[in-house]
């Protein structure tokens, strides 16, 4: 069976609702409830908006120009709902050991956040900056990694990796690369992995457009999103430690 947002759109609200009410008191004295942090809901968004800040401000901190590599990996599952729900245990195994094995090419600070696409497949974006500039070659206003060898030794890392708990082969499009020439492109390449993150990360709006029918692509993605992470008690990002600093 195919994976469909209405199939789960039901356990989604119902994790929504199950959060904790605190009471507060104003100056008054009069009271009023105001609802736990809990991944989707207002108050959750608010305070890691504020938390990725920091992140997006210290990624960008001391960076050059032509370091910053933005790196998708997609998986080679189905759409049903066992292989989506593989495809989010797999990448959650993997990514953590295909970062350890990068880092010894030379990256200095990452991020990496998990997502999922419109059939509630898993895919994941990373961010990476390099110890020193990239070369890289143009086409069509985009910026591509020009050292083969370079390239292929990161390819052949995540394959390497994968192959380890997963017998499904990879496809030739399972790793895409892309470098940001500049500053202000590392930037919208970090607002475009974290979108789902931080402020992005209220579904209240994608709820009620679904329940119209109403939705646009990017609900059915951010709620996919949020469903696998509270299915699987998943953490959809990570990053390298320099990055957490506050400073």
């Amino acid at each position: 069976m195919k994976m469909n947002i209405h199939s789960v759109l039901k356990q989604i609200e119902a994790n929504q609702e199950r959060v904790r009410m605190f009471v507060r008191t104003k100056k008054d004295g009069t009271s009023f409830l105001v609802p736990a942090y809990k991944r989707g809901n207002e108050e959750y968004a608010y305070k890691y908006g504020r938390k990725f800040m920091l992140y997006k401000q210290n990624f960008l901190r001391e960076i050059s120009n032509n370091s910053v590599m933005a790196i998708t990996l997609v998986t080679p599952y189905g759409d049903s709902y066992d292989e989506c729900r593989n495809s989010w245990k797999t990448i959650h195994k993997v990514i953590g050991a295909y970062i350890k094995s990068i880092k010894k090419l030379g990256v200095e600070k990452y991020i990496t956040v998990m997502e999922a696409t419109s059939k509630g497949l898993c895919h994941a974006h990373l961010l990476v900056s390099w110890n020193e500039p990239l070369k890289v070659c143009v086409h069509d206003d985009k910026y591509y990694l020009a050292e083969n060898e370079f390239s292929k030794s990161i390819r052949e890392k995540w394959s390497k990796e994968w192959m380890k708990v997963s017998v499904l082969k990879l496809k030739n499009n399972s790793i895409a690369i892309r470098v940001s020439p500049d500053l202000s492109e590392a930037e919208k390449a970090f607002d475009y992995a974290t979108k789902f993150l931080g402020h992005g990360s209220d579904i209240t709006n994608a709820l009620y457009r679904v329940r119209e029918n109403k939705a646009i692509a990017s609900d059915i993605n951010k709620l996919f999103t949020n469903y696998w992470a509270f299915k699987l008690n998943i953490r959809l990002y990570r990053f390298s430690r320099n990055i957490g600093k506050r400073g």
